[in-house]
């Protein structure tokens, strides 16, 4: 009777072994104001001058990012750089990095970062926390833990000719 109880344990274990990520993936999600935000569709497109674009949503809500790049190293999201996150949420407000907040909301914004991790050839990977303002900077969405996973890269440089296979990777 102990060996065959030992045997299901052992059986069980191994059956409930697992990555998780290999069935999730591609995928989008983040927490929103501490709440799970998860894509339903998403997308990156490559621009002949190397920017790349991602976008993300659900049927309520749409995620962007814009960068003139991807590169293995921390993209700084903020009101003065060329990289930003964009989000326009269920009521139409839009928000962005590129907003400065007012300041009676805060003197020193959080800077929001991007950083792209390895991935495989023709898609892209990355992880990202924002804080993204209105245009007038009263208002504002807060993401964090937010990551995305082999999302397929299409437009110029797309295919075997990704990006990533030709930045160099920062140890």
């Amino acid at each position: 009777m102990k060996k065959t109880a030992l045997f299901f344990m052992t059986l069980l274990m191994f059956w409930s072994c697992g990555d998780d990520l290999e069935f999730n993936t591609p995928n989008f999600s983040a927490n929103k104001n501490y709440n799970l935000w998860r894509a339903t569709y998403f997308s990156a497109s490559q621009a002949a001058d190397g920017s790349l674009t991602i976008v993300a949503g659900n049927n309520q809500e749409e995620m962007r990012f814009v960068v003139s790049e991807i590169a293995f190293d921390t993209i700084d999201l903020t009101p003065t750089s060329f990289a930003k996150a964009e989000f326009s949420d269920f009521n139409d407000i839009e928000y962005s990095t590129a907003n400065p907040p007012d300041p009676s909301v805060s003197l020193y914004p959080e800077i929001g970062k991007l950083i792209f991790v390895q991935s495989p050839g023709g898609t892209v990977s990355g992880e990202f926390r924002f804080i993204a303002f209105t245009e007038d900077g009263l208002n504002s969405v807060g993401f964090n833990e937010g990551y995305f996973s082999k999302i397929p890269i299409s437009g110029v440089n797309s295919g075997d000719r990704s990006p990533i296979a030709k930045t160099k990777q920062v140890q």
